[in-house]
């Protein structure tokens, strides 16, 4: 009796639920992620269109605020795959230890790469611009304005 009770106490744990929910709402789990990613996009677009605005365009943006954008883009392109796969309806063929194993791989990984997503999110960079220095003039000594003739034998 008490190896059962262990047994529906672990069933309990919070780790367990998230892990059976992989198995038993794989769906949910993509569609959570496909609204996050949707969120994630429409800030890069944001971005992308203030650093393309033609009066930024004298201007550099911080190094942070590029490779957030590159992790995004990354991000995006796992996002598309895992969705790629889902969508293939993998999730309901096979055997029942096929379908709960292919379950339990996209809803985890949809589970990860939300959290990556919160974590991009969180991470984003404010937006800030540098304006670009004029060059310096040359001093009027540096400038050389003929050459010597040399002298031939």
């Amino acid at each position: 009796m008490d190896l059962v009770k262990g047994c529906l106490s672990c069933l309990q744990s919070p780790v367990v639920l998230q892990h059976m929910s992989f198995v038993f709402h794989p769906k949910e789990k993509v569609d959570d992620l496909n609204n996050a990613m949707k969120d994630l996009m429409a800030k890069k677009r944001d971005i992308q269109r203030e650093l393309d605005n033609p009066q930024n365009r004298r201007k550099l943006c911080s190094n942070q605020l590029e490779r957030w954008l590159d992790k995004a883009g990354k991000t995006e392109d796992k996002v598309n795959q895992l969705l790629e796969e889902y969508s293939k309806g993998n999730c309901d063929a096979g055997s029942w230890f096929q379908i709960c194993y292919s379950r339990y791989n996209i809803g985890s990984e949809a589970f990860k790469l939300k959290e990556e997503i919160t974590q991009l999110t969180a991470d984003q960079p404010e937006i800030k611009f540098t304006d670009i220095p004029q060059p310096k003039p040359v001093p009027e000594s540096y400038i050389l304005v003929g050459k010597k003739n040399q002298v031939q034998h």
